[in-house]
């Protein structure tokens, strides 16, 4: 297994339309002391904010994460025809 299999992991954009559900879910982390922190999730409560994050090189590249399941970062630059450099600028 190479290292970027070993650091795979799931990532979740998540839109929320309702603002609401964000607003209970910090308050129950104030009143409860545990932090409603999830790292490895983006949500948005907008569809400029979902359209600002998800653009169409973020998709392409995803596309090619699930679909092909590339096993390092050089055979998902060359499945996407973009230099690693670029790869990695688009998720910075």
């Amino acid at each position: 297994m190479t290292k970027l299999a070993n650091r795979m992991k799931t990532f979740t954009l998540r839109f929320v339309p309702h603002s609401e559900s964000m607003s209970k879910r910090l308050l129950f982390a104030a009143k409860s002391g545990k932090p409603d922190v999830h790292p490895h999730e983006l949500q948005c409560s907008s569809y400029s904010d979902l359209l600002e994050i998800a653009t169409e090189s973020r998709l392409e590249i995803l596309r090619s994460i699930i679909s092909k399941k590339p096993k390092s970062l050089y055979e998902l630059a060359k499945l996407v025809k973009r230099d690693q450099s670029y790869v990695l600028k688009v998720w910075s």
